[in-house]
């Protein structure tokens, strides 16, 4: 769980020890004592006294099998009896919520109670949660109290495939968390679970098996190596996401993630039948997107005015609006738009550090709206395959555009790259260096460094840790580990996914290339110089 200091984890349904929790968190701010009045007659609140002298509020959540259960407490400070509490919850649209209202009869003088709202997620992102509580002082007067924003953030964990067998899933699932969400469709069944089952095979994971309106996956996810299991199915005009991990807050993510996915792609489908034209559209649409994006790739490297670029930016954001509403590089294009514009005037050439940034997020850009392309090339192939020239031709534009993509990275790639080393790990000493831009640097010094944070790093945490990634200022060193060596490339700009497999690849190839002169090596580097070969192999 996502949390802030005023939060705690709690997994278990037990409604006395969550409202315990959370009035643990306002107990240090609350009244010691209260002061009593007589019984006959409670005393009138003056003008002066306020809605947060009469109550305190609480919040905190945990995930549930895939929702969010937001908790709220609220606790009565006042010497009054106050009545008719109710407690309402505004999401946002992130999530779906059955009950926003919320009822207390009655609170008594330091008298807590506490309410449960279930949010269930339909995307990731960030959002935050609010609300209000009204009540009623014992001399009919009513109070309204804001409830304070809340931030809660929905990540969506990245995989990688994990091959497994039926047998292996079903003994690891009972050591692991479940959470399921339900996905209900009025279009056919056999269709919807094609559709399903397309969404899941886009991303990256292992298929186990695929049966009669049921598809089990597995994969790890990346940032923090646990296993997921995702089953899919669907029955009863219903399509039902079950994921199993370590970690909830992951299920929630994913599910989240997969759920708008499969969403889309339902009302997609809906909308289309009978109207062949407009799924096309949406990959025309794409097409012209991706090729003003690109233009906007060719103004950084030629370093444009940033009033040129904030021109396109402009432009292709308006186009992505009418296009693709949904798409997350609308708000990106937003927060670039107010940077360029808050901190360079429009004259100004475009830095280079600024213009490697952007060249980053645009190839995030390009590779988003290529994945929507082929979301509905999947979608159009299985609503109508009957139109075989029609889909061969949106074919060959997502295969075009790709080139496009692939262009763009291997030209930022080679825009970033500085410089790579391996190095010896156990003493810590350069074994060979390629110099990708001709700039003098001191291998042994650079070694060094790396190895000593690598034993800082080992040494706070009382055990042998591997450092993967180091920033400093717009430098990203990329470190790969094997057995023998660490590879260490060095960066004018955040890595992408290509260049970290080149890496991996490339300090791989070497260890294998000097297996036996590792394994005996006294101190002579000159043996390792025709590692560059490896370099024009794989690097180039």
């Amino acid at each position: 769980m996502d949390e802030d200091p005023e939060e705690k984890k709690s997994q278990k349904r037990d409604n006395s020890k969550d409202i315990s929790e959370i009035i643990d968190l306002i107990a240090e701010k609350s009244p010691k004592t209260l002061i009593k009045t007589p019984e006959t007659k409670p005393t009138e609140p003056t003008k002066k006294e306020t809605d947060t002298s009469l109550i305190k509020i609480a919040r905190a959540y945990d995930y549930v099998g895939g929702a969010i259960r937001f908790k709220i407490a609220v606790q009565n400070i006042s010497n009054t009896v106050l009545t008719d509490i109710s407690v309402t919850l505004i999401p946002a649209e992130q999530y779906e919520i059955l009950e926003r209202i919320k009822d207390i009869a009655i609170l008594k003088p330091n008298e807590s109670r506490g309410v449960d709202f279930e949010l269930i997620p339909s995307t990731c992102g960030k959002s935050k949660l609010f609300g209000s509580c009204t009540f009623i002082d014992p001399f009919g007067n009513p109070h309204s109290l804001a409830i304070p924003p809340k931030e809660i953030w929905i990540k969506c964990p990245l995989v990688e495939p994990r091959n497994s067998t039926i047998s292996e899933i079903e003994s690891l699932k009972k050591d692991l968390k479940k959470g399921t969400a339900k996905i209900p469709f009025t279009i056919d069944e056999n269709s919807a679970f094609d559709l399903m089952i397309g969404q899941i095979s886009a991303l990256d994971l292992s298929e186990v098996v695929i049966g009669e309106l049921m598809g089990l996956y597995s994969g790890i996810a990346k940032v923090t190596n646990d296993l997921m299991i995702i089953e899919s199915k669907v029955d009863n005009k219903n399509a039902y996401l079950t994921v199993w991990t370590k970690d909830l807050k992951q299920a929630t993510g994913f599910l989240a993630y997969l759920k708008n996915l499969i969403n889309i792609a339902f009302e997609t489908a809906l909308k289309i039948e009978g109207k062949i034209e407009k799924i096309s559209q949406k990959i025309l649409d794409s097409n012209e997107i991706i090729q003003r994006i690109n233009t906007l790739f060719n103004y950084c490297e030629e370093q444009w005015t940033i009033g040129e670029i904030l021109i396109l930016v402009k432009e292709i954001k308006s186009k992505i609006e009418k296009a693709f509403a949904e798409s997350s590089i609308i708000e990106k294009s937003n927060e670039l738009i107010k940077d360029l514009e808050k901190i360079y005037q429009e004259e100004m050439i475009i830095p280079e550090k600024e213009s490697i940034e952007l060249e980053f997020k645009i190839l995030n850009w390009l590779s988003e709206l290529n994945q929507i392309a082929c979301n509905n090339l999947i979608t159009y192939e299985q609503a109508f395959p009957e139109q075989k020239t029609q889909i061969k031709q949106c074919n060959e534009l997502i295969e075009e555009k790709y080139q496009l993509i692939e262009n763009c990275e291997k030209r930022y790639n080679k825009k970033i790259l500085e410089y790579l080393m391996i190095i010896e790990k156990e003493s810590g000493l350069s074994l060979f260096e390629h110099n990708f831009k001709e700039k003098a640097l001191n291998p042994n010094l650079i070694s060094g460094l790396l190895t000593g944070i690598q034993s800082f790093g080992s040494e706070l945490a009382h055990e042998e840790t591997s450092m993967t990634k180091l920033a400093y200022k717009n430098f990203e060193i990329v470190i790969e580990e094997r057995d023998k060596v660490r590879g260490a490339l060095i960066l004018k700009g955040s890595p992408t996914e290509s260049i970290s497999k080149t890496l991996k690849l490339f300090t791989l190839k070497f260890e294998l290339k000097f297996k036996s002169e590792l394994d005996s090596w006294k101190g002579n580097v000159k043996i390792f110089e025709t590692a560059g070969e490896l370099i024009k192999e794989v690097f180039e």
